[in-house]
């Protein structure tokens, strides 16, 4: 039969009334039985007397029915020789059958200790049977309570497995064929018998009144165990029980790899809880990586120990995550923008960040969008690991999509590098649209435990470039003859649309920029060759070259020396104002220019003469040497038709040089005015000449 619902079955508790009955129907399959139940305890005996009584309700036969203990003994060479203590002997004992509810039990002597065997509810056979030991007190079913029920692990639970504790055949297996089993064998064999509409079949047990005192239970969950480093912890999971103690704390120890033991206490809430499995969790910290074994027993109040449980935590390593990085350049430029028709390279680094993970048979898929980028112009695809190990990389015509494998494991610490080159499509039409690269990773991750994994979609890499109108540079440099900037002029750029022509001589800014340099002394050497040309995707350079000059690019025009009195002694007289260009003052002032190429730069002097003596602007009468030089050297120099250096200028390291010569340190130009000349107004002019110095 299968299909039993544990949950119609009742489990019987010590209860005060005489005789407790209670009736319901249950359905097995397609038959249907209607099933009574009566507890009869004895005060006298102290035991309850458990009859069942199972009626066919159905309409049709039920075949091979086994209810309560439809088995026949077979014990034709099984014997009990295990040493049984102070009560018991070494030598063979009685298997004897108690009946159709007491189940087979051998004595090692006579009144002394007694194995039994009892099957329990399950439904597959022989193998389903317990066994224990216990005293033997008389044959009429009395039993030694403190052993009682040991043989269960729940003794509750009718679908309980057999546990012999202090058992004379621990564990023992049932095996119908005896022939061959001579060492502490008991056999069974089930015997099914058809139950017709209507029959009844009645089965009987005897129970001990006081079960609840039995020895505290625990069992620890049979699932494997696993911990982690997202926690670095286990948890020690199971369940325990003690009829004893009420709630009274009961304590579960437990060490870890050999340790000392921990305690952790446990107890019933309330007194109706007593006897009835409790579930715990006991959280504990695992130094990573490795197995450990965590060993563990429930001590009650009373200090009545269980056995000790042993259970083996492995190690199950963290599921990756990854520091993953996505870089498109052109050259050796980081690009977020690219245009139609450029090229590029694609990267990608994952570098493992994870402690203790791994991924085995890596799969890194990158999408290809083929409305943006030319698939035909794929190249240099690589996959490399950072020791130089290669994988396999292509293309996925059918997903349009770059997969790179890389079959050997792949751990923590360690990155991956996949790279590709590429183009844009040369279509206007992609202007202004974003082109989104991204890429993840599969395989399979895990240690003692493996699982599929894919790089979750918040992890993964992603690049974003921006389309935009394909546009090229020419930048327009004004160098003197040292190739450095010329003073004062910025580099001018031209744009326009890459591949369309360009001609610097039509640009009016740079004509414009050209005739001003000119003007200031710079002559342009040959037009430079790509003057004129086709703008180019990385840009286009042209430099204009000048070579330089000497030149006064500021001096004194006007030197007036007043209204003067004629003496009858020769006078010297200093100028009243002189224009220098910052306002009126006393002092001579020049400004050169020296633009000459670094190696061409020789020492200068400034020379001067007379171009006309200072004449009576009525009277038309010369009056020659009246013009006085100091330099500043103190030098007196009277000027005439000849040139004089007034000025030596030795360092030549700077392109502009300012000259003051100061009237008040009786510096620059002088008139000299004798007795006897005609009062009138007097005009003159000097020419001051730029020269290198020999």
């Amino acid at each position: 039969m299968s299909n039993v619902d544990i949950k119609t079955f009742k489990v019987y508790k010590k209860a005060n009334a005489l005789d407790r009955k209670f009736a319901y129907d249950v359905t097995i399959g397609t038959y249907k039985f209607h099933v009574t139940i009566a507890y009869i305890p004895n005060f006298e005996t102290d035991v309850v007397n458990v009859v069942y009584t199972y009626t066919n309700i159905g309409d049709s036969t039920i075949p091979g029915l086994m209810t309560g203990f439809n088995y026949t003994p077979e014990f034709r060479t099984a014997k009990i020789t295990t040493d049984l203590g102070a009560i018991g002997t070494k030598k063979a004992g009685v298997i004897q059958y108690m009946g159709n509810n007491k189940g087979i039990f051998g004595t090692a002597t006579e009144g002394g200790h007694r194995a039994e065997i009892y099957p329990n509810y399950r439904e597959d056979g022989p193998d389903s049977w317990a066994a224990w030991s216990e005293s033997f007190k008389s044959r009429d079913g009395n039993r030694d309570i403190t052993k009682f029920m040991n043989g269960f692990k729940n003794p509750t639970d009718l679908y309980s497995e057999g546990d012999e504790r202090d058992a004379i055949a621990p564990n023992t297996q049932i095996n119908e064929n005896t022939a061959t089993n001579t060492n502490a064998t008991i056999s069974m064999k089930w015997n099914p018998q058809d139950l017709a509409v209507g029959e009844s079949r009645t089965n009987s047990w005897a129970y001990a009144t006081e079960a609840v005192s039995t020895l505290p239970k625990l069992k620890l969950d049979e699932n494997d165990a696993y911990y982690s480093t997202d926690d670095n912890s286990g948890v020690i999971k199971g369940t325990w029980r003690n009829y004893e103690d009420g709630t009274s704390i009961n304590t579960i120890k437990y060490s870890i790899d050999g340790g000392a033991y921990q305690n952790y206490p446990v107890s019933y809430k309330t007194l109706g809880e007593v006897g009835l499995p409790q579930d715990f969790e006991i959280p504990i910290s695992l130094v990573a990586p490795g197995d450990h074994t965590v060993r563990v027993y429930l001590s009650s109040s009373k200090g009545i120990n269980t056995s000790t449980y042993s259970k083996i935590f492995k190690f199950k390593a963290p599921k990756p995550k990854f520091n993953s990085t996505i870089s498109v350049k052109t050259g050796a430029e980081e690009r977020t923008t690219l245009s139609p028709g450029e090229d590029f390279n694609f990267d990608l680094a994952m570098n493992m960040t994870t402690q203790y993970s791994q991924l085995i048979d890596s799969v890194i898929q990158v999408p290809i969008d083929a409305t943006m980028i030319d698939v035909s112009k794929l190249k240099d695809l690589s996959i490399t690991k950072q020791d130089g190990t290669k994988g396999t990389i292509s293309f996925n015509a059918t997903l349009n999509q770059l997969e790179a494998q890389f079959p050997t494991s792949f751990v923590a610490g360690e990155t991956l590098n996949l790279h590709f080159a590429g183009q844009v499509i040369d279509l206007d039409e992609l202007v202004d649209k974003q082109l989104i690269f991204e890429a993840t990773i599969k395989g399979t991750s895990g240690d003692s435990v493996k699982e599929d994994f894919e790089l979750p979609v918040a992890e993964k890499p992603v690049k974003k470039i921006n389309i935009i109108p394909a546009i090229a540079t020419v930048t327009v440099n004004f160098l003197d003859g040292d190739r450095q900037p010329i003073v004062g002029y910025t580099p001018y750029e031209l744009i326009g649309k890459t591949n369309e022509p360009y001609n610097l001589f039509l640009e009016y800014d740079v004509i414009t920029i050209l005739e001003e340099i000119e003007s200031k002394g710079y002559v342009l050497t040959d037009s430079p060759a790509n003057e004129s040309g086709i703008f180019n995707r990385n840009g286009t350079v042209v430099d204009y070259i000048f070579n330089g000059s000497i030149n006064f690019t500021k001096h004194t025009s006007t030197v007036d020396f007043g209204k003067l009195k004629i003496n009858s002694n020769t006078q010297i007289y200093k100028p009243q104002l002189i224009d220098d260009g910052k306002g009126l003052t006393n002092n001579l002032y020049f400004e050169i220019s020296d633009t000459r190429n670094k190696a061409e730069r020789k020492p200068w002097e400034i020379k001067a003469s007379v171009v006309q003596e200072l004449t009576a602007k009525n009277h038309k009468v010369p009056l020659p040497g009246n013009f006085i030089f100091k330099t500043k050297d103190k030098k007196d120099i009277t000027l005439n038709k000849s040139e004089e250096v007034i000025y030596k200028q030795l360092d030549t390291t700077s392109q502009v040089t300012k000259i003051s010569f100061d009237s008040n340190l009786e510096e620059g130009l002088k008139l000299k005015v004798n007795p006897g000349i005609y009062a009138d107004d007097y005009q003159g002019s000097i020419s001051y000449t730029l020269e290198n110095a020999p």
